[in-house]
C-alpha cells in the first residue's frame, strides 16, 4: 500500500496527518517538504536536494519508511 509522504511524516512525528498537511511548505515540491516545529520533513529513499536549513538527515518510521529531517538553521 502506497502511503503519501504527509502520511509518512506524521507517523515519525507521532501527529495527526491534518496537522503535517497544514504545515506543507508550498515553495518545495517533489519531493514535498513539511515544515513542523523547529524542522522540515520530507520523506522519500533519496536526500532532498532541496537546501531548507540544516543538512538533512534519514530517519525510518517504524513501518519502515524513509523520512529526512533538517533542523531549522539557528533551532534548538
Amino acid at each position: 500500500m502506497n502511503r503519501s509522504a504527509a502520511e509518512q511524516v506524521a507517523d515519525l512525528v507521532g501527529v495527526c496527518l491534518e496537522d503535517v498537511l497544514e504545515q506543507r511548505d508550498e515553495r518545495f515540491v517533489k519531493p514535498s517538504v513539511f515544515a513542523l516545529d523547529d524542522d522540515y520533513y520530507a520523506a522519500g529513499e533519496n536526500c532532498p536536494k532541496h537546501q531548507v536549513g540544516e543538512p538533512w538527515q534519514k530517519q525510518t518510521t517504524w513501518r519502515g519508511d524513509v523520512v529526512w529531517v533538517a533542523p531549522m538553521e539557528g533551532a534548538k
